[in-house]
């Protein structure tokens, strides 16, 4: 079959597919293959409730929706290729913008090239690529992770301490002294996986064509020096890595490096299974907003003694009905707390548009945190798509939960503005200095709510 016979279906996250009912089955049967596993995770321990799914069908409209998802992948349907496209709905700039804050990069001169590609797959693994040089390169502080190794020597000469037993023993053929000595040698686990990421990123994700930091370019030529054989590694070999307090800077790249490596060992299996062939992985949106977020956050409120902690806590444990509650945002400041949820959905400010379930959600989760804290502020945070400055932004804070003046606890329904994105008009670094001062303004409005809790 001709590339030309491949049918195209191109949609951006959240919205509604457009599609002909004759191709309604090859749908049906890509989504109901197209399991989590295809998706990136770009939080050290992913969890969610919420459903997975690529696709979700609208049963009362009798209509298929992309979920938050972007991506792309190839598929067969009883013969035919497809090739599905999910572009973010935001566009690319707003995404790059949200990886830079995250991984603390900067992709700005490279987007204009990284944008004329319309292959949304080349896209991504290009970020990711972008992102794991960037982690190297933060890495190497103090070069790379090394240990103590114990190693053998025979000879005339006595290195470290004599053997008595293998001395004895090479004595009596090789008239040779049999010794130890302990030296530093780099950490043949780490040093595996940094190395077989690498090689992946090269051969599947454009690592050639970006231009490599000298401390990213240093590490590297360290590695391949000191690390004779690139071995596979085991899933328990990697939990069990020790880092010195020197080397901790090389966890989050170990991470990512080891996540690109099982992303390659699932599309393998793939390429094996006729019924998923031509998989690719793709990337969860409201994932990287609520990372995105949370690194806004963190740098403002941080210096203020506010520590941001990964929540997840049992409710009536010892009952058939206990639950598990996992709010994305919590910081805490000794007694003091702050709770929100990241929204991945437009917000224009119109009354039903604020989902009945998140608006709960997050009272549960105040509820919580009220009995066991003090609560200073809670609320839920959007990409805000209708324009709005920062007066009419800090009128939706309410200044008590629930609406109540006898509580001390702020409920913000607030986000960052990202309306001039889609205007024509303004040009792309303009943009990049919108978003900047967008992310501020979003920033000032909460510490501004803050103190008038805690003042």
């Amino acid at each position: 079959m001709q590339v030309n016979d491949c049918i195209n279906i191109e949609t951006k996250d959240c919205s509604l597919l457009q599609i002909s009912s004759e191709h309604l089955e090859a749908i049906k049967s890509f989504n109901t293959n197209a399991v989590a596993f295809n998706c990136f995770n770009f939080k050290a321990n992913p969890y969610s409730e919420e459903s997975t799914s690529l696709l979700e069908y609208d049963y009362k409209n009798n209509s298929w929706w992309s979920s938050r998802y972007i991506g792309e992948a190839n598929f067969k349907h009883n013969g035919q290729e497809y090739k599905l496209t999910i572009q973010p709905r935001f566009g690319e700039l707003f995404l790059f913008r949200m990886f830079e804050e995250i991984y603390n990069i900067r992709l700005t001169h490279s987007t204009n090239k990284i944008t004329k590609s319309t292959d949304i797959q080349f896209l991504i693994r290009k970020v990711i690529s972008f992102i794991w040089v960037q982690l190297l390169a933060n890495a190497n502080k103090h070069g790379v992770p090394k240990r103590n190794v114990t190693r053998s020597y025979q000879g005339s000469k006595i290195k470290g301490k004599i053997d008595i037993t293998k001395t004895i023993q090479s004595l009596t053929k090789l008239n040779l002294i049999t010794s130890s000595y302990k030296e530093k040698a780099v950490d043949s686990t780490i040093s595996s996986i940094i190395l077989r990421a690498y090689k992946i990123l090269k051969s599947d994700y454009g690592l050639d064509s970006i231009n490599l930091p000298d401390n990213a370019q240093d590490a590297l030529n360290d590695l391949f020096i000191e690390t004779k054989d690139v071995s596979n590694i085991s899933s328990h070999q990697y939990k069990n890595i020790v880092y010195k307090d020197i080397y901790v800077s090389f966890k989050p790249l170990v991470d990512f490096s080891w996540d690109i490596i099982q992303r390659k060992n699932i599309l393998n299996q793939e390429k094996n299974n006729k019924q998923n062939k031509g998989f690719s992985f793709f990337i969860d949106m409201a994932e990287v907003w609520e990372l995105y977020l949370k690194s806004l956050l963190k740098k403002k409120l941080q210096p203020q003694g506010w520590k941001q902690i990964d929540a997840n806590h049992f409710i009536y444990k010892d009952k058939f009905y206990r639950r598990s509650i996992i709010p994305d945002i919590v910081l805490l400041n000794g007694n003091k707390s702050i709770v929100l949820d990241a929204k991945y959905k437009r917000m224009y400010f119109f009354g039903t548009e604020l989902d009945r379930t998140d608006f709960f959600q997050i009272h549960t989760y105040s509820g919580f945190y009220s009995i066991n804290s003090n609560l200073i502020t809670a609320g839920l945070l959007y990409p805000i798509t209708s324009k709005a400055d920062s007066t009419k932004l800090l009128s939706h804070h309410s200044k008590g939960l629930f609406g109540e003046s006898t509580s001390n606890t702020n409920f913000v329904v607030d986000g960052i503005d990202i309306s001039f994105l889609n205007e024509d008009s303004i040009s792309h670094d303009d943009k990049m200095v919108l978003m900047k001062e967008k992310e501020t303004e979003f920033i000032d409005r909460i510490s501004v709510t803050l103190s008038e809790v805690i003042n």
